[in-house]
């Protein structure tokens, strides 16, 4: 009988120990179960995760709450979807970040793991993870703001420094320091203490810079640092300005007139804040080469046509003026000009001054009875009006008029020098053109030229003098 109840015994735990010794399908642990972390940083926690089930299957990590009390909480990327092969591990970390506003806990705040699988959701595990904030100071520099990041000289920069207080009571003494650096090079510091920053306030402390019109471009930094009064860092921020350039130069041009010279001086001045170069050209008629003498070297001299150009190139760094000085002998100068004035004068009196012209149109020879076409054209070249005009034309002798006018008919006179016909226009405004013709034919048959003499024209200007123009005469073959 007791043989039979040891066998018994041996078959059951032959049967149950399978179960007894089974492993869970999934097993988890983390590196460790609280944090400390200070107020503005962060931390990270490892957390394993052990497939022991005999398939492959993927995993799925999670945080919850995300974000609690001013802290964040996520695990790395890979997390939310592990694959891991059967009877395999793998680690990951778990990312917990303390916003520098957070005030330091009196208890730990709790954040919950959950470990999932995607093939069965009952395989599911979850793991407490207590977080501490500490804080170095209740004060700590909170923003660093600016209204932009592109500067021009001569421009304020504004540096906005925002301040917090996380107590409710007053805070003690502090160090606001401020410094603008180019390429590591100090170019301003601001150094402030700052106290009673009330409870729960954030304070803004603004420092303005106003950027040198010379101010060399590129990249400045601008970096603040918050100690206490122990001159201990408490928190730091820094960016990054950028001020633009500037290509720009000035010019300021004199003649000194003399008796006998003209002293040209130009002065040319880099108000931009990069190096630049300026390039200066002048030029002179051909004829007056000899009358130029320059007391700043040219760069060089070349004759272009009907002229002489001098050419100055100047290097200019930032804020540095160069002058550049000739003369000009006048008495060259002088007779030039009275020369041009002549042809001037004489041009303008020929272009602007009314005219008379008188053209002739005949068909086949020169023969007795054979009627000539004479067209006179008044053109008002004057910049007025010009008003009482009587236009005169005389028909030599050998010729007679034919009583047919295609336009006004003039009033007709015999002389001894032949008929005479005048005609009177009221008047005739700026551009303004009139045509008179008439026919004469030959009363003898002529052999050779026959010869028309000038027609005239009287008129009174703008001024009421009296003033005449005439046409050249017209031969007839």
């Amino acid at each position: 009988m007791q043989k039979l109840y040891i066998l018994t015994f041996a078959v059951a735990m032959l049967l149950l120990s399978p179960a007894i010794l089974a492993q869970e399908p999934l097993e988890v642990s983390l590196s460790a179960s609280e944090l400390f972390i200070y107020s503005g940083e962060s931390s990270a926690v490892e957390l394993t995760i052990a497939n022991n089930q005999d398939k492959y299957d993927v995993f799925s990590v999670s945080i919850v709450p995300s974000f609690l009390s001013k802290i964040g909480a996520f695990p790395e990327t890979i997390a939310t979807n592990l694959p891991l092969t059967s009877k395999s591990t793998a680690t990951v970390k778990l990312f917990f970040s303390v916003l520098p506003e957070a005030e330091e806990t009196i208890s730990p705040v709790l954040f919950r793991v959950y470990i999932t699988s995607s093939a069965n959701e009952k395989i599911s595990l979850n793991k407490t993870i207590q977080i501490n904030v500490l804080r170095t100071s209740p004060v700590y520099l909170s923003d660093l703001r600016i209204s932009k990041s592109l500067f021009s000289p001569e421009e304020t920069l504004q540096i906005n420094n925002v301040l917090t207080n996380t107590r409710s009571i007053p805070s003690d003494i502090y160090r606001l320091l401020v410094t603008i650096k180019k390429d590591n090079a100090l170019i301003k510091e601001f150094d402030e203490t700052v106290s009673d920053i009330p409870g729960k306030i954030s304070q803004t402390i603004t420092k303005s810079y106003t950027f040198d019109r010379y101010a060399p471009p590129g990249i400045y930094t601008i970096s603040v640092n918050l100690k206490d009064n122990l001159n201990t860092l408490i928190s730091s921020k820094s960016l990054d300005v950028r001020l633009d350039e500037v290509n720009k130069t000035t010019s300021d041009v004199s003649q000194d007139f003399r008796i006998l010279s003209i002293v040209r001086t130009t002065k040319v001045k880099n108000v931009g804040n990069i190096p630049t170069s300026v390039f200066l050209k002048e030029s002179v008629p051909s004829f007056a080469k000899d009358w130029v003498i320059a007391e700043t070297n040219p760069t060089s001299i070349n004759s272009i046509g009907n002229s002489v150009v001098y050419e100055w190139l100047i290097s200019l760094t930032p804020n540095q003026e160069a002058t550049v000085k000739y003369q000009i002998n006048l008495w060259g100068v002088w007779i030039g000009l009275l020369v041009i004035t002549t042809i001037v004068y004489l041009a303008f009196k020929f272009v602007f001054t009314p005219s008379i012209k008188k053209v002739v149109k005949k068909h086949g020879v020169l023969a007795k009875g054979k009627e000539i076409v004479v067209t006179l054209e008044i053109k008002n070249h004057a910049l007025s009006e010009i008003k009482d005009i009587v236009v005169a034309d005389v028909v030599p002798q050998l010729t007679e008029v034919v009583q047919r006018f295609d336009t006004l008919r003039p009033v007709i006179r015999k002389t001894a020098e032949g008929t005479e016909l005048s005609w009177k226009l009221d008047s005739l405004k700026v551009a303004e053109e009139r045509v008179i013709n008439y026919r004469i034919k030959p009363t003898v048959d002529v052999l050779g030229s026959l010869i028309l003499p000038s027609a005239t024209m009287r008129y009174y200007d703008h001024k009421r003098v009296k003033k005449f123009a005439v046409s050249m005469a017209v031969s007839v073959n």
